[in-house]
């Protein structure tokens, strides 16, 4: 057992993640990746890990925490952490942009604040392709 506050190895808690990548935004080791292709990959290089936990701080789903578990050392095969998370595909141009269960949560943000039902699907659109749309609109407008 460790002493109070001892700060440990972290690991993502898996179901809590949304993927917004505030973890990796303010990690100064740039022990945290983020990485998008088909999914969200977010990693956790333990080796670069100062336990600093920042990471835990910025969490606002909590969904990284340091444990009481001791650092693995060099010896050990698994010096990583990882996690992928579904992504949303733009229904315009095809890319992938923001993850599934991030979209999901600002959804339920806001329809709790209005009081409204939001639906994910209006937000299918990247920004390159909302921009694009915002501003074949505003070149429609007769001023």
């Amino acid at each position: 057992m460790a002493t109070a506050g001892f700060r440990g190895k972290p690991r993502f808690i898996a179901d809590k993640c949304i993927g917004c990548g505030a973890c990796a935004q303010v990690c100064p080791t740039k022990a945290i990746s983020v990485t998008d292709d088909e999914e969200r990959r977010i990693e956790l290089w333990l080796g670069r890990c100062i336990l600093c936990a920042r990471c835990q701080r910025s969490c606002a789903e909590e969904a990284i925490e340091l444990t009481d578990v001791p650092m693995p050392s060099r010896k050990d095969k698994v010096l990583f952490e990882s996690l992928a998370l579904e992504l949303i595909a733009c229904e315009k141009c095809g890319r992938f942009f923001a993850p599934k269960l991030q979209l999901q949560k600002v959804a339920n943000t806001i329809s709790g604040k209005i009081g409204l039902s939001v639906e994910i699907k209006s937000r299918k659109y990247c920004e390159s392709c909302k921009r694009q749309g915002v501003a074949t609109l505003i070149g429609r407008v007769k001023y």
